[in-house]
């Protein structure tokens, strides 16, 4: 069964997508996309999507850059996406907003629906901390991959060096999320959103 949905003309953000159902075999059910603004005075934005189950779905984003000195411009590049609780949305946000048009950057985003259940999770990791774990239930990592977004608040409101600010995340192990940076940057956290699929 394959169903369409989304595209009409003149409608900004909405989900567009294929549903593909679970018939033979398939390990996804349905995936919506979309493109979404973040305007410049703004530090967050709720998208609206077709109703999910959220214990079997994870949220993908890409995104453009700021245009700016580090100490704004990579706080408001960088995105995390959550679900929203009790309602039919995606929460798209960054630690701060911007003072002109530079700061406005547009989102792309892919909501994806599996027919199985996914582990997920939130946690921050401390501007003194170079690295920070995440505990889960245990998979087969053979049959696993791992989605994460993030932000990152400065803290001190100064300068900081622009490569402690882009995590990397892997399977430590068949129980633990590794999230890690180049270094622990006393001006800069980082808020995290994680997905792990275990494929059947």
């Amino acid at each position: 069964m394959i169903r369409k949905f989304g595209g009409a003309a003149g409608v900004e953000s909405q989900p567009q997508g294929i549903d593909i159902g679970v018939g033979g075999g398939s390990n996804i059910k349905s995936i919506q996309r979309g493109v979404t603004q973040i305007h410049y005075s703004a530090s967050s934005v709720e998208v609206t999507i077709n109703s999910v189950d959220k214990t079997k779905s994870i949220i993908r984003l890409s995104q453009e850059g700021a245009d700016g000195t580090s100490s704004g411009a990579l706080p408001s590049t960088f995105i995390r996406g959550t679900f929203k609780t009790g309602e039919a949305k995606i929460v798209l946000d960054r630690p701060v907003s911007g003072g002109n048009a530079n700061y406005s950057i547009y989102v792309y985003w892919e909501v994806i629906e599996f027919a199985f259940p996914v582990q997920s999770g939130v946690l921050t990791m401390g501007s003194n901390s170079a690295n920070e774990y995440a505990t889960i239930t245990a998979i087969n990592r053979n049959k696993s991959t791992l989605f994460f977004s993030y932000n990152t608040p400065n803290n001190a409101g100064s300068y900081f060096n622009p490569m402690n600010t882009f995590i990397n995340g892997s399977l430590a192990s068949d129980t633990l999320v590794y999230f890690g940076r180049k270094a622990a940057e006393t001006s800069c956290s980082a808020n995290i959103a994680w997905f792990v699929v275990e494929f059947k």
